[in-house]
């Protein structure tokens, strides 16, 4: 397979010559508080850009490309000996605010939905939700926390997670992308345990028979997750809890896989489903970060999972 790019930029002085002079490139990809950034390698440049300049960037192989981020220019440096050129970038600001900036307040008397619905608006994103339930929240508070990250954390204290994605933020109970990575497509890698692993996890419904709380547990032995309550049912209960067990497991296993070759459909916050390693580790992992670097001829991927 033979690896193909396209670098474009708003800037006219710039465009033509940022594809033909292209060296190499690092992106990177993170669904933490962390800013999606570009460092961008020219082997020289008539016009450097200016604070600001918006750098798209595509990848792939034979021909098909795949969007790996639009990128605003924030250093410029030059080698003074040679005139190579270097573009340092970080997402444009809608990524990278909902990611960096933290925020305190308290959202009453509203479902998860229009909780999504409000914060994408805020950064011209659109939001979908592909719930099959959708919780309603008397008080719900983000405490010190970004858009992004506040929007995980009640996504997943519901039994569900999100991802940010072609600018739209998508509410989902299985991710939207789950991309299967059998052992001969990677390079090197690990997987060590990391934090408790539940066996179980307990939550609270309002049984309408008896007029009561009631508690449903998923899973056996101890240590037991203390999950949510305020469930209107014994079944939406259940459905938390099984998802939340599922979640909790997987996340006490953290580490890094390099992938043979370049990876450009793989995002920061979609899952990889790893087979052909040892058995305790096969199984659906997230991916928390992704590093690609691409030079003329060469394309490579690593990823963060857990």
């Amino acid at each position: 397979m033979k690896v193909c790019y396209s670098i474009t930029s708003n800037d006219k002085n710039i465009d033509e010559e940022i594809q033909k002079y292209f060296d190499s490139a690092t992106i990177t990809d993170e669904i933490k508080n962390g800013t999606d950034t570009l460092d961008l390698n020219l082997s020289c440049l008539s016009s450097l850009p200016k604070a600001g300049t918006v750098i798209t960037f595509s990848a792939g192989y034979d021909e098909i490309l795949n969007l790996l981020g639009k990128f605003t220019t924030n250093e410029v440096s030059c080698n003074l000996f040679n005139g190579a050129v270097t573009v340092k970038a970080k997402a444009v600001a809608a990524y990278s605010d909902i990611k960096s900036k933290n925020k305190i307040r308290t959202w009453q008397q509203v479902k998860l939905s229009a909780i999504g619905k409000q914060i994408a608006a805020d950064y011209n994103l659109q939001s979908k939700f592909k719930l099959d339930n959708d919780p309603f929240f008397e008080v719900y508070a983000q405490n010190n926390e970004s858009d992004l990250a506040f929007l995980r954390r009640i996504a997943n204290e519901n039994g569900a997670d999100i991802a940010l994605k072609n600018g739209c933020i998508i509410f989902f109970d299985d991710s939207p992308d789950v991309f299967e990575v059998d052992r001969k497509e990677i390079a090197s890698g690990h997987l060590k345990t990391a934090g408790t692993t539940y066996k179980s996890v307990e939550a609270i419904y309002f049984d309408k028979e008896t007029g009561k709380y009631s508690k449903i547990v998923v899973g056996v032995e101890t240590p037991r997750f203390q999950g949510k309550g305020g469930f209107q049912s014994a079944t939406e209960a259940k459905g938390y809890a099984k998802k939340k067990l599922e979640s909790l497991q997987k996340s006490a296993f953290s580490g890094m896989i390099q992938f043979s070759k370049g990876r450009p459909d793989i995002y920061a916050g979609a899952k990889i489903k790893l087979t052909g390693v040892r058995p305790e580790f096969e199984g659906t992992y997230r991916v928390t970060k992704i590093t690609h670097n691409i030079s003329a001829g060469s394309f490579t991927s690593s990823a963060e999972i857990g």
